[in-house]
């Protein structure tokens, strides 16, 4: 996936760069009735502000870029949750005629708001995270029906001033082997083996992962496309050990006015708790553009979290969301959106149902990339 999204970036001639300047600027103002997702709700009101910047260097057979982000958050509420958030992505791709290098870097620091509540539940708003990611991935087209995908990550993410939620981060290195067959000219058969280790900060032993899995792509028509995959998957933590099955099944539709997608999956994840879970994750996705200017959004997704072994965190956690929004294309360079969400939240299998619903109004201001070639 990494090499794709990023081979696309390519252009230009060979021998030829192609230099680009891309910002995108965003104020939202907010009200949420239960932000901290909390038993004995409190609504606040918040206000957002976003720069991002994408710099590109791209040649016919390389393609660099660049990716600063900045954003300010403020809320009615609690002064302790008002927050700043910076990260820096970079990435890269080099091919040939039969393969593809890509390389992929990004530090992080955000908070609870932005990115707890599908890995462990917690929104405090003022849990701070920091985190590094790196990715290496090589594809080699071995002959006109067969490729080889190689991909290692490493994750490191530590928190900040949160024991009490017993959120001690992790290190999670990665690596898995793919090789697929064109059975046909609409049909992909796709063989995975991966492994992981997980290196946690808050318990003595270390938690390993293995599995391999078997995938079938298929163009249903020219518009609808379905993948599935099923395998085995062993973790191993301390002395004790688990196994389960692990697979995705996705549907996809796509025309000129938008798509649809449903999926449903069960995974392997590294959890802030420092220990991996069994995540099931399902959803159903649809975008639609309306008339020239004005398009639609709408999303379902419903996602769990089990702790796997011996080294439990004692928690199951568990949420669902229903979210529906219209966007307004004001110019060519100017967007306006409005969204509505309702979400639904148990921490444990015992503990009450937490729900709030929140409605933001955004502004964006994204101009044409700036294009220098030489």
């Amino acid at each position: 996936m990494l090499l794709t999204s990023a081979c696309l970036c390519t252009a230009g001639t060979a021998g030829a760069a192609e230099w680009s300047a891309a910002p995108v600027l965003g104020w939202a103002v907010d009200h949420d009735s239960n932000r901290l997702l909390a038993t004995d709700d409190q609504a606040s009101q918040g206000a957002l502000i976003q720069l991002d910047v994408l710099l590109k260097r791209a040649t016919g057979t390389s393609s660099l870029s660049l990716q600063p982000h900045l954003g300010w958050q403020q809320y009615t509420n609690n002064a302790a949750q008002n927050t700043s958030n910076q990260s820096l992505q970079a990435a890269g791709t080099w091919r040939d005629d039969r393969s593809a290098f890509a390389a992929e870097a990004s530090v992080a620091r955000d908070n609870a708001f932005n990115n707890e509540l599908a890995d462990t539940g917690i929104v405090t708003g003022s849990t701070r995270r920091r985190s590094k990611f790196g990715a290496l991935s090589w594809t080699h087209q071995q002959s006109e029906h067969n490729q080889l995908d190689v991909q290692f990550s490493y994750s490191d993410v530590d928190y900040k001033s949160e024991r009490e939620y017993r959120l001690f981060g992790y290190r999670y290195p990665s690596i898995s082997i793919t090789d697929s067959i064109d059975w046909s000219p609409r049909t992909t058969i796709q063989l995975t083996a991966y492994g992981s280790r997980l290196i946690s900060q808050g318990y003595s032993s270390d938690s390993d992962s293995m599995g391999a899995r078997v995938g079938l792509n298929r163009a249903l028509t020219s518009r609808i496309t379905a993948f599935f995959s099923a395998g085995l998957s062993r973790q191993t933590v301390g002395s004790g050990s688990d196994s389960g099955y692990i697979g995705r099944f996705e549907l996809t539709r796509t025309d000129v006015l938008g798509q649809w997608r449903l999926h449903a999956e069960r995974s392997i994840s590294a959890s802030g708790y420092g220990v991996l879970v069994t995540r099931d994750d399902a959803g159903l996705s649809f975008d639609r553009r309306l008339t020239q200017r004005w398009s639609s959004t709408f999303a379902l997704r419903s996602l769990r979290n089990n702790d796997i072994a011996a080294n439990v965190s004692g928690e199951r956690r568990r949420y669902e969301r229903a979210e529906a929004g219209l966007g307004w294309q004001a110019g060519r360079t100017w967007r306006v959106n409005a969204t509505a969400s309702l979400t639904r939240a148990r921490q444990t299998e015992n503990s009450p149902l937490a729900e709030g619903w929140r409605a933001i109004v955004s502004l964006i201001w994204a101009p044409q990339p700036r294009l220098v070639s030489r």
